[in-house]
């Protein structure tokens, strides 16, 4: 399904901008007040017999600031392998609409306080009013998508949805969408419940283990909103890996390539060092027998000295260099300062996707999304 992007559309009357609002189902204008309505004719009619009210985003950011976004996005992570901006193999970004629906109406029923055990204390009689907003999209087959759309939910701006109709210029591609009844039943009748739910302990207090309730729902009103979103994806190793970017406010879902290499073990690290200070300790017998050849009168092999630096084999000051340089410091490396070597190791590995990212920003590389 394909849709065209134009400027907001403006009242009939005054020429002011429309604005849209859930609870009225209605684009409004700022400044006289008059309501109109984008229509098309629900598919659903056991959902509302109301008509549905369209509406949709246009996008706010320039294609650069999400192709930065992205790269930078793509160059985080320890994990992140660090040739993914030299051997990956990219796509372009494209603008894709993702549909969500409103759903605004009144509930009435019973609910019920359940104790600890499970068992019914009370019931009594609930109303009220409820507006929530569901996925487009079927999330059975795609539940992948679930925090990229919930994400997007959280971000709608309801002054920035404008009508449907009366529409032209750019196309952008529209994500498969659910009608509105089956996106009640999948999500919306769950949120409105939740909601209910919600409602319940602020007024009774308790948790949501200690309610149940039976409900039934007359929806007045459903609005199906097209909000923005950047997609590509991208291919490293063989395996394909799909970004989203919520135009937004930014925020990007996806997967990157996890790179299996790794900081040495604690082990390794302990044997590394201690082979330094096994060399270290016999370097020391050599400076002395050095200092000794060279300058007899102070250092000879008859001269005794009881200190950590230049003590002789087998005397107690020599052992403990051992101990310090085969042990102690080795330990310290592994442990203590582990950490430390750990972020350099990581640091090594960011640089390089850092320089290969300025390589492109720098036009001194071809950029990465054709």
């Amino acid at each position: 399904m394909i849709v065209n992007e134009t400027q907001a559309n403006k009242c009939g009357s005054c020429g002011g901008m429309l604005k849209y609002n859930f609870s009225a189902s209605a684009f409004k204008c700022d400044y006289c007040g008059n309501e109109y309505k984008a229509v098309a004719e629900s598919s659903a009619s056991d959902v509302s017999k109301a008509n549905l009210n369209i509406g949709y985003i246009l996008f706010k950011s320039e294609l650069s600031a999400i192709k930065d976004t992205v790269m930078n996005w793509l160059v985080e992570g320890d994990r992140t392998p660090a040739d993914i901006l030299s051997e990956g193999s990219y796509n372009s970004l494209k603008q894709s609409y993702i549909p969500v629906f409103n759903f605004t109406g009144t509930y009435k029923g019973t609910y019920q306080v359940l104790s600890g055990k499970g068992k019914k204390q009370s019931e009594d009689q609930i109303s009220g009013k409820f507006n929530v907003i569901a996925t487009g999209i079927d999330l059975e087959d795609n539940d992948d998508y679930e925090s990229l759309v919930e994400c997007l939910i959280d971000s709608i701006d309801q002054s920035r949805i404008i009508p449907f109709d009366n529409i032209g210029g750019k196309e952008h591609h529209i994500w498969e969408s659910l009608d509105e009844h089956e996106a009640w039943s999948a999500q919306g009748k769950l949120s409105a419940a939740s909601s209910v739910y919600q409602e319940l302990i602020i007024n009774h207090g308790r948790s949501t283990e200690n309610y149940k309730h039976y409900l039934d729902y007359n929806i007045e009103s459903v609005s199906k909103v097209l909000v923005p979103c950047w997609s590509t994806w991208f291919s490293y190793n063989s395996s394909i890996y799909n970004v989203y970017v919520n135009d937004a406010t930014g925020e990007i879902w996806g997967d990157k390539p996890i790179a299996y290499y790794s900081p040495p073990a604690k082990s390794k690290v302990f044997q590394k060092y201690a082979l330094i200070g096994f060399g270290l300790w016999m370097g020391v017998l050599v400076l002395r027998a050095f200092l000794a050849a060279t300058y007899p009168a102070k250092f000879g092999l008859k001269i005794k000295y009881d200190n950590l630096l230049l003590s002789e084999p087998a005397e107690f000051y020599w052992l403990m260099r051992g101990v310090i340089f085969m042990l102690v410091i080795p330990a310290l490396m592994s442990t203590v300062f582990y950490g430390w070597k750990e972020k350099r190791f990581y640091a090594k590995l960011k640089d390089i996707r850092i320089r290969d990212l300025d390589l492109i920003r720098t036009g001194k590389r071809p950029e990465i999304f054709i």
